[in-house]
């Protein structure tokens, strides 16, 4: 591994083609040999089991070095050297991530990028894809599934996009036009570091789990997280049903009053949770209402509309309502769905209480909250703008 302590103007790009001829670190390789425009990188998540840092981070490490981010003996984070490397990319004009190329549903995971040709920009996000809407809450993870066992038809979600793991999606510093920096200067250090996309980024090993908590009138009756991008809330299991986790409700006790209502539950509901929010699509014939930071204005109840996916939760705005909470511009952003489920379809003044309610989170943004990586990114925030440390607390 080059030192490049003494030659720190070098581009971003001269380094990762020096590292990747190098054969040094384990999976990084060129993904199109002879040609030599495209590159792998493993990817592998920094909570996994298997996280071997000596390999996996390896190649992240060196480029903190080589920025003189790190030296030997200082503590560092693996999760933080990929989050710098990525950035780096990202603003970079000269790289170009390749979704279609990654494989990020594997054991070894790893992302693959092209080297751009001088004066190349790389192309702007949503601009390869078609515009046309589907409506469908499989997640674009496990529609790039489909699409390879149909030959490439891919299975339509929500968002009206495709992507690869959904990690950078919409995070700011993505690939722009900003000008070249004069020489003597990196150019993906041109733009000072956002903590906020730190926060934001899945190398912080942001977790999009779905967090469900049931509630039979009025009692919580059991919680549960699901780890798969999409599942189907069902009241019994289908033995037909393959390829989506299916995730019971309760059995309520004898008489309880929703017990008739699960007996109608049928095809039950869809949801899935990924980097851009949560999604559900009802199924069942059962009037269902709901209530979110998303939720429209107007008087309520809304009800969610039959086998048509509806957006409940975005993360982008719970980013930004999150950066405005950190510079004490609003409340505490929230985060929470609620899904209520009636026997019939409730009016504006109904007074009935509904047998069933479901609650959902995503795992991330609770633990944002919570979590002391917030108040660091707070104060880095504050710094950044000329506040003084001391105003960096929480309101």
């Amino acid at each position: 591994m080059a030192s490049g302590r003494a030659r720190c103007t070098r581009k971003l790009r001269s380094w990762v083609v020096e590292q990747v001829e190098s054969g040094q670190f384990p999976g990084v390789c060129w993904d199109d040999e002879p040609a030599k425009t495209m590159f792998r990188i493993p990817w592998k998540h920094a909570g996994k089991q298997d996280f071997r840092e000596d390999q996996d981070a390896l190649f992240f490490k060196a480029w903190a070095i080589f920025k003189g981010k790190y030296k030997d003996g200082d503590i560092g984070s693996p999760a933080t050297w990929k989050t710098r490397l990525r950035c780096a990319l990202n603003k970079s004009t000269e790289f170009e991530e390749v979704p279609e190329r990654g494989r990020m549903d594997i054991a070894e995971p790893y992302k693959v990028y092209r080297l751009l040709p001088p004066g190349t920009l790389p192309a702007q996000p949503g601009t390869q894809k078609s515009s046309k809407r589907h409506h469908s809450c499989v997640s674009p993870e496990r529609e790039k599934e489909a699409a390879r066992a149909t030959g490439g038809v891919g299975v339509g979600h929500p968002d009206g996009g495709g992507g690869s793991d959904g990690n950078d999606d919409g995070s700011p510093g993505s690939s722009g036009s900003s000008p070249e920096p004069p020489e003597g200067t990196d150019s993906t250090e041109a733009t000072a570091e956002d903590p906020m996309e730190h926060l934001f980024s899945a190398d912080l090993d942001l977790d999009y789990s779905l967090l469900l908590t049931f509630i039979y009138s009025g009692r919580v009756v059991s919680k549960h997280q699901v780890r798969s991008l999409d599942c189907r809330l069902v009241a019994e299991a289908s033995e037909s049903e393959i390829g989506i986790k299916q995730v019971m409700f309760p059995k309520p006790d004898p008489g309880d009053p929703s017990q008739h209502l699960l007996s109608q539950l049928e095809k039950g509901i869809l949801v899935a949770s990924n980097s851009r929010g949560l999604f559900v699509q009802r199924l069942c014939p059962i009037p269902i209402s709901w209530n979110s930071p998303q939720v429209p204005p107007g008087p309520g109840p809304h009800l969610l509309p039959s086998n048509k996916c509806v957006e409940l939760f975005k993360t982008s705005c719970f980013q930004r309502d999150l950066e405005r909470y950190s510079q004490c511009l609003g409340p505490p952003p929230e985060f929470q769905v609620t899904l209520h489920f009636w026997e019939e379809s409730p009016g504006p003044s109904h007074t009935l209480q509904n047998p069933i309610t479901v609650q959902m989170e995503q795992a991330f943004a609770r633990h944002l909250l919570k979590s002391p990586e917030l108040h660091t990114a707070l104060q880095f925030l504050m710094e950044s703008r000329g506040n003084p440390p001391a105003t960096a607390s929480l309101c």
